[in-house]
């Protein structure tokens, strides 16, 4: 029972960890994004002002 029970968290544990990871990467790329679309934004506006 003991070798299934560690399987089971070893199975389980690194997908939520994979999932936690994932998601944590989209933020991130979300925010990049974001970031640089306001920076292309920012740089037109300037640009135009010139």
């Amino acid at each position: 029972m003991r070798s299934e029970n560690s399987e089971s968290q070893l199975t389980s544990s690194p997908v939520q960890d994979l999932k936690k990871r994932l998601h944590a990467a989209q933020l991130r790329a979300q925010a990049l994004s974001d970031i640089g679309k306001n920076y292309q934004l920012k740089s037109r506006q300037i640009l135009g002002m010139r």
